[in-house]
């Protein structure tokens, strides 16, 4: 397996499949020495989070391990209670078609403009982009900051990336949607190219 890259979505399931199985395990033991089953943790949970400000610490310790989740397996988690879409969105959230395709343009701009830094600072130390070592050093520090980078833009416009995204899978079979998303990943590959950051 030494120096094979494994697809995101084949590691993502592979970490879910671990996760779950280590969970399961350390579920059971702590269920048993409460003596408690999982169907109460489970409906106290939610009941707490019903009176989340009485609760805080349960709030806090329930949308922690959503981010976890959602972070190792990129399942749309976060934020999600009972009653909820599986996305964790409710219908009213979500930006119309007009509404989507303008998010989208100012997210992918600040990708590019994260981007735009990275590269002007590698010249700036004189690194060569002509160098894979260096590219690949570019590419992955470009991976490491654009979940924050994209969230900051969202949270600029009051929206959370669960909504821009399940906005977007809700426009799906809109044409005029899916037109000016592929415009937009067309125009910011060649500015990437432009930027000398290669291909995302």
């Amino acid at each position: 397996m030494q120096g094979k890259m494994i697809p995101e979505k084949q590691l993502q399931g592979m970490i879910r499949n671990e996760l779950e199985r280590a969970l399961t395990a350390k579920q059971k033991i702590l269920l048993e020495q409460a003596d408690m089953d999982e169907d109460c943790l489970e409906e106290a949970t939610w009941e707490f989070l019903e009176k989340e400000k009485e609760y805080p610490k349960v709030k806090i310790a329930v949308d922690r391990f959503q981010k976890m989740w959602e972070n190792a397996t990129g399942e749309q988690v976060s934020g999600w209670r009972p009653g909820m879409p599986a996305t964790g969105v409710n219908a009213e959230d979500l930006l119309n078609a007009e509404r989507t395709i303008e998010i989208a343009e100012k997210y992918f701009s600040s990708l590019t403009e994260l981007m735009r830094t990275i590269v002007n600072n590698y010249k700036k130390e004189g690194k060569s982009l002509n160098d894979p070592a260096v590219q690949q050093q570019l590419n992955m520090e470009f991976a490491q900051n654009a979940t924050g980078t994209g969230e900051a833009c969202l949270q600029q416009q009051g929206l959370t990336l669960a909504i821009f995204e399940a906005s977007v899978k809700a426009h799906q079979d809109n044409p005029t949607v899916g037109r000016a998303l592929g415009m937009l990943q067309m125009r910011q590959q060649q500015e990437l190219m432009a930027i000398g950051g290669g291909k995302m």
